[in-house]
């Protein structure tokens, strides 16, 4: 039967835990080895004064459960022996440690000090992973100070970008996930924050990024054979933020660059043109203590905050080379293009003949688009168009350089308090929040170009312990975690009417802007999609109740989690034009101008392909509900049996709207 059981009980043992407490367990004996019962232990962690209060059971094993990652001071007394006293013992992020207790005969007032190191050999679970310390968080060097890419150090994570192995800015979340952990795809793994879910999208898009200096430690794992949580098939990366403790502490720090160091780029160079400032810096800062309130209150060993906030300004160098019509070209004269070779000769689209099923066209005289045949829509867009600040080539391809920098720009703070309240309840309450936005691709410096996207994040997490009695303790969360990312240009709001368009695709614009216009060969475009909006929200309810007997650990539990993932992305809701040279060629199977034709379609209004897209949003919604059963039954000192058994299902997914189809 126990073998049957042992089978059974393999399967859920592949789900990967999520709570970034830990646990101490161990055995209390007299120096014959035998079990001393009812012994009183207490566990306190060194900075806050924070007590956990337990007694060995009948056989002398005791279990102080949901501690938080820190230094701890074990102490045991019991009539007849000398106080037992360890001071010194680290415990990590989700950890299981064994601390057995030898009692020596003798008077109470006397003590007797431990000294004992951790064990090299983990007895009490068979859970893989790694803690990466808060010495390591402080001391590795890390280009960018990112937490998240602290995982890709760990043992048994492999990087699926290896050249960015410790260079992952803040806002730059989704290099810093993109690792694969237990030979899961790196989309499959869960990013915890405190143990709640972090995540900015259904597809498991990396989170809030805390400042490196309100990181306590992270935890990777990669194994875990505790079934109280579940919803991924690889690993975990759990983030703990610090807490405040009894004294207070702070700190400072910039990391900064500037172009005023950096040579300039060799084309803006060769355009006699000057580099664009460009920076990089880092900066924020941290604070943490006891809460105190002169004359009123004193919120030593009971009630504690910290508050962290970091600010990025990034601006990276580039460069655009492109072409903008001449001055010749805006009034319709090609003529220019004959110099550079027989090929660039422009057809006149208005004298096509069909013959044979076959097209044939006549000269374009001297390339001159008569004035009268200007199209309106394009003679105003022209308005946007810069004129050419280099010669180019012989026919005016990369006629126009500019400096085309990223911007970015990001800030992020959170806030943390933690409470003892008496000697039987524990709460915790954080918020975190984070904005991020970046522009790119402002090559006119005006409407018709410039790409802006952004990254709002915000959450919170209230958490709640409860102890019923030495053996019995009640522990409940509850996580949201908000993200809101968007997309949209300078021209948003723009009215196609402007430009001559008719009214009719501005009353059926989903998002107003200036309408795209694109060029098949190296002429600047105008304008591009107006945007997405994609808010995702995460909700969870976490709740454990954990009770011990005697060699067991019990614990049973409910995980209910929600996901709502809304969209909003209207394609070109304004309008995509794009101008090629199939009007402009001699005909039927005629070869293409190597420059030039496009734009001659474009001011006689002849687009090769158009599109305008009447999208709707959507509104997804799903549920995960997961109970669990968890024993951890220490059969001897050396030896201990990790038995669990988890129900969950998550519900399809559901447009809330029926708007699916």
């Amino acid at each position: 039967m126990r073998l049957l059981l042992l089978s059974l009980f393999a399967l859920p043992a592949c789900i990967f835990a999520q709570e970034f407490r830990s646990t101490l367990t161990g055995r209390v004996t007299d120096p014959s080895g035998l079990g001393v019962p009812n012994v009183k232990i207490a566990v306190v962690k060194t900075d806050t004064n924070t007590r956990t209060q337990t007694v060995s059971g009948t056989d002398g094993n005791y279990t102080a459960p949901l501690l938080a990652p820190g230094t701890y001071s074990v102490a045991a007394e019991a009539n007849g022996f000398k106080k037992y006293l360890h001071s010194g013992i680290q415990i990590g992020t989700n950890e299981r440690i064994a601390e057995d207790i030898e009692l020596v005969v003798g008077s109470a007032s006397e003590t007797v000090t431990g000294t004992a190191g951790a064990p090299l050999l983990n007895t009490v679970t068979a859970s893989a992973g790694q803690v990466i310390t808060t010495r390591e968080v402080e001391n590795l060097p890390m280009n960018w100070n990112t937490p998240l890419a602290l995982a890709r150090n760990a043992l048994g994570v492999i990087p699926k970008q290896k050249h960015l192995l410790n260079q992952v800015k803040p806002y730059d979340t989704g290099s810093g996930v993109d690792i694969a952990l237990g030979g899961a795809n790196s989309g499959s793994n869960e990013y915890l924050l405190d143990g709640v879910p972090n995540m900015s999208s259904a597809s498991r898009a990396g989170g809030f990024s805390p400042s490196m200096e309100a990181v306590d430690e992270v935890k990777v794992e990669l194994f875990q054979t505790d079934a109280a949580y579940g919803d991924t098939l690889g690993g975990t990366v759990n983030i703990t933020t610090k807490s405040g403790t009894n004294t207070y502490h702070g700190s400072l720090y910039e990391f900064n660059q500037t172009s005023a160091l950096a040579s300039n780029q060799f084309f803006l160079n060769a355009a006699g043109l000057q580099q664009p400032i460009t920076r990089s810096n880092q900066y924020g800062g941290v604070i943490g203590g006891p809460v105190r309130i002169p004359k009123l209150f004193n919120g030593k060993d009971k009630l504690f905050f910290f508050f962290g906030y970091e600010g990025f300004k990034d601006s990276s160098p580039g460069v655009s080379t492109t072409a903008v019509p001449t001055s010749a070209e805006r009034s319709g004269d090609f003529s220019a293009l004959i110099s550079a070779g027989s090929g660039f000769q422009l057809f006149d689209p208005a004298t096509a003949v069909l013959s044979g099923g076959r097209i044939t066209r006549q000269v374009l005289a001297g390339n001159l688009i008569p004035a009268n045949r200007l199209d309106p829509i394009a003679k105003a867009y022209l308005q946007y168009f810069p004129q050419p600040n280099q010669p180019g080539r012989a026919s005016g391809e990369n006629n126009y350089v500019v400096p085309n920098p990223g911007i970015n720009n990001f800030s992020s703070w959170i806030g943390r308090t933690d409470a003892s309240i008496g000697s039987r309840n524990k709460l915790f309450f954080s918020m975190h929040e984070s904005s991020y936005t970046a522009s790119s691709a402002d090559i006119f410096h005006n409407l018709a170009t410039g790409q802006y996207s952004g990254m709002d994040l915000w959450g919170g997490i209230v958490d709640g312990v409860h102890v019923f009695s030495p053996t019995l303790v009640l522990d409940t969360r509850l996580g949201v975690t908000r993200s809101f990312a968007s997309s949209f240009i300078k021209s948003a709001g723009f009215d196609p009417a402007q430009l001559g368009f008719p009214g009719y695709m501005t009353s059926n614009s989903l998002r107003l802007a200036m309408p795209r216009i694109s060029f098949s060969d190296n002429y600047a475009g105008a304008s591009t999609s107006p945007g997405a909006v994609s808010p995702f929200t995460s909700y969870q309810w976490f709740t454990t109740l954990t009770k011990v007997l005697n060699r067991h650990i019990v614990k049973a539990g409910l995980d209910f989690r929600r996901y709502d993932a809304n969209s909003l992305n209207p394609g070109f809701s304004a309008g995509t034009f794009t101008f090629g040279t199939n009007w402009m060629t001699a005909g039927t199977g005629a070869p293409a101008q190597p420059f030039g034709g496009s734009m001659a379609s474009f001011l006689l209004g002849l687009p090769t392909a158009g599109q305008f897209d009447v999208n709707t949003a959507f509104a997804y919604r799903s549920f995960l509900f997961g109970y669990f059963l968890q024993d951890d039954w220490r059969i001897k000192p050396n030896l201990t049996i990790n038995l669990g058994i988890r129900f969950e299902h998550e519900t399809p997914i559901v447009e809330r709207y029926n708007r699916i189809v």
